[in-house]
């Protein structure tokens, strides 16, 4: 079976629009003639492919001491293990671009309310962008006890969800 595409209208130009606001992070191209249709499939490739190739930091893994499961509770800890981890991986740190990864630390033992400024400050420079974000609630003072709650997270710099699957445990 042949494809007739005798009569499909194909683009001539291309060209970019110039004076753009925010030139050095933005631009816009203008693509004529197309088919009815075709711009929105055109558009939507476009961003997929653009979105695809964006990197991002995320907190990729981390250990809880004394937590050997998701389901379990942290003593002294007011928020169960799920709250603790959706809070850790909506942590927002942005990593150097010559930094893949880096390890966070937490180590607390007064009560009260734990947020990222608690964070250890990082060797490879790297630091939180929010430091009044809500990681958990400690209920008692530790100091007495000599225990203290300690978490550590693993942040990676990757560039899609399919990578994290290939990342080595």
């Amino acid at each position: 079976m042949d494809l007739d595409l005798t009569g499909l209208v194909l683009p001539e130009r291309v060209e970019q629009i110039e004076g753009v606001e925010d030139a050095d992070r933005s631009a816009q191209f203008m693509v004529e003639p197309l088919e009815r249709g075709f711009g929105h499939t055109l558009g939507n490739s476009v961003r997929r492919v653009l979105l695809s190739s964006l990197k991002g930091a995320a907190v990729w893994g981390f250990r809880i001491d004394g937590v050997l499961h998701e389901h379990q509770t942290i003593t002294g800890v007011v928020e169960d293990v799920h709250q603790v981890i959706q809070n850790l991986k909506s942590l927002f740190v942005p990593l150097d671009d010559d930094v893949d990864e880096a390890v966070l630390e937490i180590e607390v033992d007064k009560a009260g309310m734990v947020t990222a400024g608690d964070i250890k400050p990082n060797p490879s420079g790297t630091s939180v962008m929010d430091p009044e974000h809500h990681l958990f609630t400690l209920q008692e003072d530790r100091r007495s006890t000599s225990s203290s709650t300690s978490i550590k997270a693993v942040v990676l710099c990757l560039r899609t969800s399919i990578l994290f699957r290939k990342k080595p445990r």
